[in-house]
């Protein structure tokens, strides 16, 4: 955990607990889902997973699985989204904003709060989950192998509902695992033939600008700071990442901060002043000036909508 972390409220799955919803298996499940409901946000459980007005940061493994509809999402400043038959993983540390979600979606949603790498699926397994989310966090299945892991997200429902039974909850963390192994050879696929062009050298630098920028934005926001650590020129980096992405350096920074800034204000467990400190700005007034020429309006303003 980062120490701008420390302080920070993370998006928990404690926080959206309810009766029926939960099992503790060594980590704490939550299993829920739309279907057979009219529109989305009918579910409060979901309402609150899926609040179109605050950007997230989570703090636990999540699987949200699309039955039908669409949904559109950023993740780590990368667009996505979301349709039937495929899934959206995201793990802790991943930060995002929902921008839009279809009437007729339907979604299944399994998020846990132990790490994956508390499963029993495998190193070489838990090597191409982390290998597929350095460049993509959306993963399509066939519709057989789909509506393979539906079923196994209904068992597990079935058996979350017995939490008397010990049994249960072993089943629980067994199929949870089953779901991984499932994603896991479909990312190995997709990734073999991701393959057939290799990325570029300059692909290969822009993604590891960004892992950079994700890890250490939160205390630098020089793009000088990046090149020295990814061993090139400031000129060169900055060309780079222009070129690939087609935003500048700079902007992949700023977005960050600006992201992280808008999730703590919004938390409304932090002053303007605190949310200056923990993104390590030299005041807040420094702070007011940076957050207002990107957003538009002031911190407090923004935190007051």
């Amino acid at each position: 955990m980062r120490d701008g972390d420390k302080q920070f409220k993370l998006l928990n799955v404690a926080d959206f607990m309810s009766d029926g919803s939960v099992i503790d298996c060594g980590g704490m499940f939550y299993l829920g889902d739309t279907i057979g409901q009219k529109a989305i946000m009918s579910d409060e459980q979901f309402d609150r997973f899926m609040n179109t007005s605050l950007p997230f940061k989570v703090n636990y493994i999540q699987l949200l699985l699309c039955l039908s509809g669409t949904m559109r999402v950023v993740i780590n400043m990368k667009e996505y989204v979301l349709r039937e038959n495929s899934m959206l993983l995201n793990v802790p540390g991943h930060i995002g904003e929902l921008l839009e979600i279809s009437d007729d979606c339907t979604l299944v949603l399994v998020a846990v709060t132990r790490d994956y790498q508390f499963f029993d699926i495998g190193v070489n397994e838990r090597t191409i989950i982390a290998q597929y989310l350095i460049g993509n966090v959306i993963l399509d299945f066939t519709a057989d192998t789909f509506a393979s892991l539906i079923s196994i997200y209904k068992v597990m429902r079935d058996c979350a509902s017995k939490l008397d039974d010990e049994a249960n909850q072993k089943i629980v963390k067994k199929l949870f695992e089953s779901m991984l192994l499932i994603s896991s050879s479909a990312m190995k696929h997709a990734l073999e033939n991701s393959k057939v062009e290799p990325a570029s050298r300059q692909n290969q630098l822009f993604d590891r600008f960004i892992a950079e920028v994700q890890a250490n934005y939160q205390k630098h926001r020089d793009v000088a700071y990046y090149a020295d650590r990814l061993c090139v020129t400031q000129k060169y980096l900055s060309n780079v990442i222009s070129t690939v992405s087609g935003r500048k350096a700079g902007e992949w920074i700023r977005n960050f901060v600006i992201l992280e800034a808008k999730v703590l204000l919004r938390s409304r467990n932090y002053s303007v002043q605190q949310v200056s400190d923990l993104l390590n700005f030299p005041n807040a007034s420094f702070f007011g000036v940076y957050f207002k020429r990107v957003v538009g309006c002031s911190p407090k303003a923004y935190a007051n909508r």
